[in-house]
């Protein structure tokens, strides 16, 4: 019973897949490119081996056919398949996915600047979006990255490493906003950040940091108002943390009362300070 309950499953997934590829196959056009009607090759490209020479073929055909038709044709073409994906990616298993991933990556990689940002948009916020447009576009011009940067949950810690390894100004920036940032990430934006991203990082209560982390950004707002400003707001600082970021804050203060008031000597503005402290 246990195998014939088996086979039922096995049967029915298989046809979910060809119901699925066949639709794809009709949003396309009947003269789009023919792999998909080919079921045969479509299971094992689906099913059984989505990213190998075999399955490859789909994207050969498809190649062919935006040569012959033209980049209005690719546009029209993704815009169709995005769309067929978002609206049934909530019940898409892994390989399916693997699918739209190859057929979407390869349209994505010939359309222009303004429908990557449209397919980045739509992409951003779906858990099982095709990993390799969003890895791809995420290492676009920040105009196509920001939304993915910002909110893609297809991004993993790894994926936000490296890109935060590699990224601009910009990027980091669209990373620090993140709703959640590991202490892994947050480790290299505060190496590379420049003073509205540590800002920015610092005001994120989504944004994780290690000891060392921390300690870092306590220690360049020596130099900065906006990111002490962002420091004292937080609530997980430890007691050394927040003692630290106290006597930097009173340190800043002090050079610029004797910035500003010459005449009066290093004593009393101590004294003044111990008694506004008191």
């Amino acid at each position: 019973r246990w195998r014939d309950h088996e086979a039922e499953m096995i049967d029915a997934w298989r046809t979910d897949v060809a119901t699925r590829l066949h639709t794809l196959s009709m949003t396309l056009g009947s003269n789009s490119f023919g792999v998909f009607k080919n079921q045969e090759l479509t299971f094992r490209m689906a099913l059984m081996e989505p990213m190998t020479k075999r399955s490859s073929s789909v994207v050969e055909e498809l190649d062919h056919a935006v040569a012959a038709r033209g980049d209005m044709f690719c546009l029209r073409t993704l815009r169709k398949v995005t769309d067929l994906f978002v609206g049934q990616c909530g019940s898409l298993g892994e390989q399916q996915v693997t699918v739209f991933d190859a057929v979407i990556g390869r349209l994505a990689d010939r359309v222009d600047d303004p429908a990557k940002m449209d397919l980045a948009e739509r992409l951003a916020f779906i858990p099982n979006a095709p990993k390799g447009v969003v890895q791809s576009l995420a290492r676009a011009h920040i105009d196509v990255a920001r939304p993915l940067l910002e909110n893609s949950p297809r991004l993993e810690e790894d994926d936000l490493v490296a890109l935060a390894e590699a990224g601009g100004a910009d990027h980091l920036l669209a990373i620090s906003r993140r709703p959640l940032v590991t202490p892994r990430v947050t480790d290299v934006l505060v190496q590379r950040a420049d003073e509205t991203v540590a800002a920015t990082l610092a005001s994120n209560s989504g944004a994780q940091f290690s000891e060392s982390g921390m300690g870092q950004l306590i220690e360049r707002s020596r130099s900065s108002d906006k990111l002490q400003a962002a420091l004292e707001k937080r609530i997980d600082l430890d007691g050394t943390q927040v003692a630290t970021l106290f006597d930097i804050a009173r340190a800043r203060v002090r050079d610029r009362l004797a910035d500003e008031f010459a005449i009066i000597d290093d004593r009393t503005i101590d004294q003044i300070l111990e008694d506004i402290v008191a």
